[in-house]
């Protein structure tokens, strides 16, 4: 009997585990229609190390201090160029910092790509109350979030940043994970 309520303890942490990702924005209901879901799993809930390979970021970049005088930064994506508008604040200075950086973004929920950063970053977290296409966020101290697509959302992010022009964005990063580079522009 006890051998069985193990079993049946770890095949539900490992899925929740598989289930969670950066940030568990939306659910949709019998309709389809997308809503903020009260039952997501917390983020902070999962453990990033369980997390797959594709789910983490190299930093190329030599560990320096931050460069105050970046304001904008490309992210590459299928041979497509974004340019980023940095947020004038702690966190994006901290971001440009760690550049350049090379990484496997993973899909969630249809309308974000993200990954957890092999460092934590300052935070100054607060609910935009509606994500943008083109926001890029920081979720926790240390999962990089790109939104392709708007919808509203009850979670706190930090602004990095805001894709200047995201009106391919979408039909870039596709539904599935993808290779990024950020680079210092």
């Amino acid at each position: 009997m006890k051998r069985i309520l193990l079993t049946a303890a770890l095949a539900s942490v490992l899925f929740i585990s598989f289930l969670g990702g950066c940030a568990q924005e939306q659910s949709s209901d019998k309709n389809g229609v997308n809503a903020s879901s009260a039952n997501a799993i917390a983020p902070q809930e999962i453990d990033p190390a369980n997390e797959d390979a594709s789910a983490s970021a190299t930093n190329q970049g030599e560990e320096s201090s931050m460069n105050p005088s970046i304001s904008t930064v490309t992210l590459s994506v299928e041979g497509h160029q974004f340019a980023i508008d940095l947020a004038d604040n702690e966190t994006a200075a901290a971001f440009a910092a760690m550049l350049p950086l090379q990484t496997e973004m993973s899909e969630l929920n249809g309308n974000e790509k993200y990954v957890y950063l092999d460092s934590s970053l300052p935070t100054n977290a607060s609910n935009p109350g509606t994500i943008e296409a083109g926001d890029v966020m920081l979720y926790g101290n240390n999962c990089l979030v790109v939104f392709y697509e708007s919808h509203a959302t009850s979670y706190a992010y930090t602004r990095i940043g805001k894709i200047a022009d995201a009106s391919d964005l979408a039909v870039v990063v596709g539904s599935g994970s993808i290779s990024a580079s950020f680079d210092a522009a």
